[in-house]
């Protein structure tokens, strides 16, 4: 891990992945010793990933990638003389998207049954789109409720460092979390006034609500619907670049997910006569 913090040293979400990889492959191999490691071991760490933990294609895809970084450090360091998760059919961008777009009644379905600190995170998530790190982060300082700002001060990149414009649906929420901080964090740790609210407490959290709806989602799926119910409300994708907090536009086309039937809406839209097209885009936002 000290190889890996020094390589990663300018990006320390990237390291803090790999973190998170490492420690599942620590209870999982336990003390077996590197070169006794096989290929199907592997392939059953994956299957235990998949069933135990719930966890999606994404997550299985940063497992496997990391594991075979420590692998390749592992041959230059001659503790065995293969990369075993070269054998292993590691799932692809395609199949390793995070596309759950949460329908209104899954919305309520999960929020109904939410530890309530997650309930704050997971609605600010979906009437903001700040990903869940960002409000972490924040301080009630960064918090204007009177000319309704949200600064994101701290982001992984300098993109996603902006000021967002507090939605009225929101408006309660922050109200509510700057009035009760007594440490300064919108989020404070249960555990320690001083501290902020970690993301792993949330996302145990997560894991019982998950549990108790059967949805098959992820925290950042609240990001996700964000961004797909910006767009059905005819919000543009330059400006939805910049709300989210990313650099260019590609990066935006990965939170968007449209249904045939907004599809179908949009192409029904370009038939209508120029008078009626205004309405027809305010039907397509419904």
């Amino acid at each position: 891990m000290i190889a890996c913090q020094a390589q990663h040293r300018n990006k320390l979400n990237t390291y803090k992945r790999v973190k998170t990889s490492m420690a599942s492959l620590r209870v999982f191999f336990g003390k077996a010793p590197v070169s006794s490691i096989t290929a199907g071991d592997i392939s059953d760490y994956r299957a235990w990933r998949a069933t135990d933990h719930g966890v999606k294609d994404i997550t299985i895809r940063h497992d496997l990638h990391n594991l075979s970084k420590f692998f390749h450090y592992a041959v230059k360091k001659n503790w065995r003389r293969d990369n075993p998760v070269e054998a292993e059919d590691i799932p692809s961008d395609a199949g390793a998207v995070r596309d759950h777009i949460f329908t209104p009644n899954e919305e309520k379905s999960y929020l109904g049954v939410a530890h309530l600190r997650l309930q704050d995170l997971c609605r600010l998530m979906l009437y903001q789109g700040c990903r869940p790190e960002e409000l972490l982060e924040s301080r009630i300082e960064h918090v204007d409720l009177e000319r309704r700002y949200l600064k994101i001060a701290k982001s992984k990149s300098n993109a996603g460092e902006r000021t967002l414009r507090i939605r009225a649906e929101s408006l309660e929420i922050l109200s509510r979390l700057v009035q009760s901080s007594e440490c300064g964090w919108l989020f404070p740790s249960e555990r320690s006034a001083a501290k902020k609210l970690s993301l792993s407490t949330c996302e145990n959290w997560h894991v019982k609500a998950r549990a108790a709806t059967k949805i098959p989602c992820v925290i950042y799926d609240w990001r996700h619907t964000f961004a797909t119910r910006a767009v059905n409300a005819g919000m543009n994708l330059a400006t939805l670049k910049d709300v989210l907090g990313h650099a260019n536009l590609r990066s935006v086309m990965r939170y968007v997910h449209l249904s045939q039937q907004d599809q179908d809406k949009a192409m029904e839209m370009l038939s209508q006569p120029d008078g009626n097209r205004t309405k027809a885009s305010k039907q397509v936002s419904q």
